[in-house]
């Protein structure tokens, strides 16, 4: 994944996706020093071709507030971390 928010997830994948198509997503978060496995469902707003393959854009779809808490936990790590080390 090369983009992640609370509203979705933009990707790189070998083959294009169809736009309006319902995709599932299951990746693991490493938060406050926890692994969590995170199963989403998104739906593809775009995809096109790039010179390292297909960027898709997906918005999540249906999320638990419990995968929200962990996403917001990670990002809120993955901010701070940027901010103290300059990642």
């Amino acid at each position: 994944m090369t983009n992640l928010s609370l509203g979705g997830a933009g990707f790189v994948y070998e083959v294009p996706a169809e736009v309006g198509a319902m995709l599932r997503f299951s990746f693991v978060l490493n938060t406050s020093g926890q692994q969590q496995v995170v199963e989403l469902r998104g739906i593809v707003r775009h995809c096109h071709l790039t010179p390292e393959g297909f960027y898709t854009g997906v918005e999540w779809r249906d999320v638990k507030e419990e995968i929200c808490c962990m996403m917001q936990a990670f990002l809120s790590d993955r901010v701070r971390l940027k901010q103290e080390y300059g990642w």
